[in-house]
């Protein structure tokens, strides 16, 4: 397991959806390290939600984001506000 540090080109593009009948929200990411490329399917959460889903998704792949630190610490973070319907179903 290698630990993900600063000098990786590291992206996270969250794209979010507000359910507004049910006051719900959802979300799906897309994470790239390096040329590497990994998805989170579309889910229920928000905020510390999809924090906590991209640490382990990193760790199922083989990176380590040290325990005292945040996701945004090491990586871009970008959130779209996305429509039901442009959501990454995978």
């Amino acid at each position: 397991m290698r630990t993900l540090t600063k000098k990786d080109n590291t992206y996270v593009i969250v794209g979010e959806w507000f359910d507004k009948a049910n006051g719900n929200t959802y979300y799906d990411c897309t994470i790239t390290v390096n040329d590497d490329c990994f998805f989170v399917p579309y889910q229920y959460g928000y905020d510390a939600t999809n924090e906590w889903n991209i640490k382990e998704l990193l760790n199922q792949v083989g990176f380590r984001i040290r325990t005292n630190k945040r996701v945004v610490e090491y990586c871009k973070v970008y959130t779209q506000k996305k429509l039901k319907r442009n959501l990454i179903t995978r």
